[in-house]
């Protein structure tokens, strides 16, 4: 992978000496994944985060699961973003996965997902927020066109960050589109480079 792209790679895995490992052989400061409030799981990985650098997803799971509602989810944001930053971590270098669900098992998964971003940006202005978009869709047909309303959908809550297939034009132009709706890309400029090369069509 660094052979050929020179962006930071995200080292996801739930095994203290797995990423001891793997940041050995990165060449850019990685983004460390899949820290939760979980026991023992935050606290193996403390150690190495500490003093890194380095970017960090948490999970808002802790040991009874994810939370079905946003409270929930923010209450254990909250707690993994105070031991975080106890260990040395900056509130803009975490990222917090909010954990996207199926809308085909829980009707109400993304209100409540929605309701957590605004909920978490609200609480800690300085943290980002993430998730993965197809998580959203798993079980119905035409999965993509719910993945790209989903990332919009997110991005108005406040959205920072989305574990999304880049080879999506569709996904891709929404969400370039989301961000001069938004008032994010000043004067459209980055719209109007996506549209010159060929990108928005």
């Amino acid at each position: 992978m660094q052979e050929v792209v020179d962006k930071p790679l995200c080292v996801d895995t739930g095994n203290a000496e797995a990423l001891v490992a793997a940041l050995k052989l990165c060449q850019n400061l990685p983004i460390i994944s899949s820290i939760s409030a979980e026991q023992g799981r935050c606290q193996s990985f403390l150690p190495i985060i500490n003093g890194s650098g380095c970017k960090v997803v948490a999970l808002c799971v802790d040991n009874a699961g994810i939370p079905a509602n946003a409270e929930g989810r923010v209450a254990v944001a909250g707690r993994l973003i105070d031991t975080l930053v106890s260990a040395g971590v900056k509130p803009q270098d975490i990222y917090v996965d909010v954990l996207a669900q199926a809308v085909s098992a829980e009707a109400k998964a993304v209100i409540t997902v929605l309701d957590t971003i605004r909920r978490i940006k609200a609480a800690y202005p300085d943290v980002r927020t993430v998730l993965g978009t197809s998580n959203v869709s798993f079980g119905l047909p035409n999965r993509r066109l719910l993945n790209q309303n989903f990332a919009v959908m997110c991005l108005e809550a406040g959205l920072d960050a989305a574990i999304a297939d880049p080879l999506d034009r569709k996904l891709m132009a929404n969400i370039v589109s989301a961000d001069v709706l938004l008032g994010k890309d000043k004067y459209g400029m980055n719209y109007s480079r996506a549209f010159r090369a060929g990108k928005l069509n």
